[in-house]
């Protein structure tokens, strides 16, 4: 096979259009066709899922290839999906047998379809002479919790049955029922609590994400807590809050300091802490409790990660109503005691009548700052003009800064006509500051992507600091004719 070839057909892959590797191949004349060529045609077949076609090639290649774990491979992949579960075990044997370190990705499918088609082969064997679908009403049954009611349906069933909308991976475990002692029954019969589907989550996993679930039956029935997996089980339930699952694993022993993720250093508290929220202030607060409490160890970003969840937490908590905040201002309280950190100093909102305050003792980007936390709302228009060309320039600003831009719009136009009209209301700015106001918002507003001018952003934000600060009388924006 060519170098060009085998470029055309690594990109096609690239892209999955395995049928067009096929034609690719087909076209050259079988005689002319090499081993290499032949194998990639048999991936090209697999990949495609015409079966009958990969493995009727294997076979006339067999004599040059059957020394190769490649060809065992493709030949147990084929055997697979065609449902010859034993058959497709025993290529795929020869082929782990065979296979070199060197060929890292090859060894890792070899092992993922031989624990697949060991799977099926022991679950067919499991099955005896019961039938291997449970009845459509099981699910039912499963909530009932009627314990002789559920072990009445194996008197017909496998004990490895599973519902026909399911895959043969899904255990009655994944399943949530009252009935701790039917999971406890399934064990003594022989299934594995510990099992994992075909996405590699066991029921433990499964089920931590779940609210309200007789999750603690598992662990009761003897559900791996120790195991190398269990870092899944942390991870689901502290992704979907379930404060209760949480509080199930630390009590049945589950290890507070590992690795959530296979391969990093990241703990379950740091987990916590990369999902917590001002929304998810109260959950995130409860599971960091629990574990510290049980001897969760946490890093110096702990404290910057809570010092900038308190300042999000002050700047919102003062703009639309959001009901009773006493629950949510304990959990911010608990949370700077947890990890040691001086509470946020509380956002002091302007009321939209007094005289405004403007600290001259800070830089004019420190000004700039302080003025949006006392002005600006946490979401919509401010009361005030003065709060409005903060509000605006900020905006703007964030456009230019985080975006590059690439939202630009009439909208962000339409501001910067409004912040001019803005400066020269009450007492404007001077004809030398409106000049410079006016270059800055047209360079603004014809930047060039990636040739931003970010200094001219700066100016129209200084400009509104300097323009409130001699306008600290309140201009209420519903007065003004000109809105955006």
């Amino acid at each position: 096979m060519t170098d060009e070839m085998k470029k055309q057909i690594k990109d096609l892959a690239f892209k999955g259009y395995y049928r067009k590797i096929v034609d690719l191949i087909l076209a050259v004349p079988e005689d002319e066709r090499d081993s290499e060529m032949n194998l990639q045609l048999t991936n090209a077949y697999n990949e495609s899922k015409q079966y009958p076609k990969a493995i009727k090639t294997l076979e006339s290649i067999q004599k040059d290839c059957e020394d190769q774990a490649v060809w065992h491979y493709q030949m147990g992949y084929a055997l697979y999906y065609k449902e010859k579960y034993a058959q497709a075990e025993e290529f795929l044997s020869k082929a782990a047998s065979i296979v070199t370190d060197v060929d890292f990705d090859l060894k890792n499918h070899i092992g993922e379809f031989l624990d697949k088609a060991h799977f099926q082969v022991d679950y067919i064997k499991s099955l005896g002479d019961k039938e291997e679908f449970l009845p459509e009403n099981f699910p039912e049954l499963m909530r009932e919790g009627n314990l002789e009611k559920l072990k009445k349906v194996y008197e017909k069933c496998a004990i490895a049955a599973h519902l026909k909308k399911d895959d043969r991976w899904t255990t009655p475990f994944y399943y949530d029922t009252p009935c701790t002692e039917f999971y406890q029954w399934l064990v003594e019969q022989g299934l594995d609590i510990n099992g994992v589907n075909q996405f590699g989550q066991s029921a433990l996993t499964e089920r931590a994400r779940w609210k309200d679930t007789n999750f603690e039956g598992l662990l009761k029935a003897g559900a791996d807590t120790h195991g190398k997996i269990i870092w899944k089980a942390w991870n689901a339930a502290i992704r979907f809050d379930r404060v209760e699952n949480v509080r199930l694993l630390i009590a049945y022993g589950a290890d507070v300091n590992v690795n959530i993720h296979e391969g990093s250093d990241k703990t379950p508290l740091d987990w916590v802490l990369r999902n917590l929220r001002v929304n998810r202030l109260i959950p995130c607060c409860k599971m960091a409790e629990m574990l510290l409490e049980n001897g969760a160890q946490y890093t110096k970003d702990a404290k910057k990660i809570v010092e900038e969840l308190g300042k999000d937490y002050e700047f919102g908590k003062n703009g639309k109503s959001n009901g009773n905040r006493t629950d949510y201002d304990a959990a911010m309280d608990r949370l700077y005691e947890l990890f040691e950190v001086t509470p946020v100093k509380p956002v002091i909102r302007h009321d939209g009548v007094s005289q405004i305050l403007v600290d001259t003792s800070l830089s004019a980007g420190e000004q700039y700052e302080a003025l949006w936390d006392y002005l600006v709302p946490a979401s919509g228009k401010c009361a005030t003009v003065q709060g409005e060309v903060i509000r605006l320039t900020g905006r703007i600003g964030d456009e230019i800064y985080r975006n590059g831009g690439v939202n630009w719009d009439s909208d962000y136009r339409k501001m910067l006509k409004a912040l001019q009209e803005y400066f020269g209301m009450g007492t404007p700015l001077d004809s030398t500051d409106m000049e410079r106001v006016r270059k800055s918002a047209k360079a603004v507003n014809q930047f060039e992507l990636g040739k931003k001018d970010e200094g001219d952003v700066r100016v129209l934000q200084n400009m509104a600091v300097k323009w409130v600060s001699i306008n600290t009388t309140p201009i209420l924006l519903e007065k003004v004719s000109y809105k955006r």
